[in-house]
Parts: structure tokens; sequence; C-alpha cells
């Protein structure tokens, strides 16, 4: 095999693997939508709002930037979200306190609850 047919092997497969992962991704998200309506919810509650800590304006969940302290400790779901400008308007501010506001205010956590109802014994006595 001569070394111009293995590199346009080569290529064939790198093009064909980008192309295969782009569509899945896409075919993925579209299924993860569809199962969502599928479940009940409506195309405007599939995206969940929630709101900002620092000025209780509504916004998107996927809009939202999250404090790394706050994502380190809560994680993604149930970390506090600051709206867009309050970011680069107020928090992101050379000199400012950047520790989350939401957890400073003692605002509640985003996110479903945690239940606190430790172990359930299944087991027959």
């Amino acid at each position: 095999m001569s070394k111009k047919t293995r590199k346009h092997r080569t290529y064939r497969k790198k093009l064909s693997t980008k192309k295969r992962n782009n569509s899945t991704s896409k075919k993925y998200r579209k299924n993860m939508r569809s199962n969502a309506l599928a479940r009940g919810a409506t195309s405007d509650n599939v995206s969940v709002n929630v709101n900002c800590c620092m000025c209780d304006k509504e916004i998107r969940r996927e809009d939202g930037l999250i404090p790394v302290k706050c994502l380190t400790k809560y994680g993604t779901i149930r970390a506090h979200r600051i709206c867009q400008e309050c970011w680069f308007d107020k928090f992101a501010k050379e000199g400012v306190n950047h520790s989350c506001p939401g957890c400073v205010k003692d605002l509640p956590l985003n996110g479903p609850p945690i239940s606190n109802q430790g172990v359930i014994d299944l087991t027959e006595d």
C-alpha cells in the first residue's frame, strides 16, 4: 500500500468519524427534547427557569453563570445562577468579592430537593 493510499484512508476515516459524532449529538439532543415532551412537559418548560441570585430576575438555567465556589460545592444542577448582566456589571469586576452572592444571602438552592430519608430497609424479617 502506498503512502498516498494510506493518507487517503486515514482522512476518510477521520472525516466519517466527525460526521458520525456530529449527527449523533444532533440526534441525541432531538431525542432528549422529544423524551421530555413525551413525559408531559410542554415546549415552554423544557428548559427550567431559575432566579438570578443578585437581582432576582428570572432567567433560563442554561443562560445563567455559576460562581466557581458554588459550582464545586453543589454541582451544576443545584448551584446558584447569576444573569449575564449582573455577572459582567457587578460580580466579575476587579476588587469585588467573588464568593457566591446566593450563598452569602442564604438563598435556597436550585433544582430538586435532596431527600434526607436515609436508608430504607426492604428486607423481610
